[in-house]
């Protein structure tokens, strides 16, 4: 399970996530121990290597969290369900320290997309995958980005999201069409968004019980941005 590089961007994001994972807590255990026993599992926080010699946090003092590598102990009785269950703690112990903010989509999104092991990908972008807002609920999850334009004298991005989310109609139609949840993730729209801050850019995420609604709702999505740029000189990554 590899972690977003918007997760790990810089040393003091890796240590916060290798103290989250390593540092000792209930019962004197790490959280990554608490999982495995739970789950009958080994994890292990492990680096990237060029010359595949993957070394382990908690042996090597190298703070550079890059994935963790889970392995079903001998003792499971059903490894790939052992490890299904492993990957699920993991991902809610992500929300966790995460706050379960607007980041939340992006995360499931990005776990799934470097798992491929545990989430069937479709034959366009959508991944199996939980509802990341509502995790007991199983089905397909994809990711629309928003396009921006730059501050001339900050630099800072500046996204674009209002010219669809103004018109209610717009997403009450995809919504009736495709019976797809859909939700605008970011804080500088000029809406009220339930998340109070976002470690990653904002986007959209489309939930859906079927990957063609998915699909879908995805290509109406992009059809009202590329509308938008038409008459804008946005940034837009299609």
């Amino acid at each position: 399970v590899h972690f977003p590089h918007w997760l790990v961007n810089d040393s003091a994001s890796k240590d916060r996530l290798h103290y989250h994972f390593l540092s000792k807590g209930y019962a004197n255990q790490t959280n990554l121990r608490i999982i495995g026993n739970d789950t009958k599992c080994t994890l292990e926080i492990i680096k990237d290597s060029a010359h595949g010699n993957w070394k382990s946090i908690e042996k090597h003092h190298f703070n550079d969290p890059s994935h963790i590598y889970i392995e079903a102990k001998k003792s499971s009785p059903s490894p790939k369900e052992s490890i299904k269950l492993a990957k699920e703690k993991l991902e809610h112990s992500l929300l966790e320290y995460i706050h379960h903010d607007d980041s939340s989509g992006r995360l499931f999104y990005d776990l799934a997309k470097s798992c491929k092991y545990l989430h069937a990908q479709s034959s366009s972008t959508a991944v199996a995958q939980r509802n990341p807002f509502w995790t007991s609920e199983m089905g397909w999850l994809d990711i629309v980005e928003l396009p921006y334009h730059k501050n001339h004298i900050s630099g800072q991005k500046i996204y674009h999201g209002h010219h669809i989310f103004s018109k209610s109609w717009v997403l009450s139609r995809i919504h009736c069409e495709t019976d797809c949840l859909i939700k605008v993730c970011g804080s500088s729209f000029d809406l009220p968004f339930e998340g109070e801050r976002l470690l990653c850019e904002p986007y959209i995420s489309v939930f859906g019980k079927h990957s063609g609604h998915v699909d879908r709702a995805v290509l109406m999505l992009k059809d009202e941005i590329r509308n938008h740029t038409m008459e804008c000189n946005c940034v837009w990554k299609d």
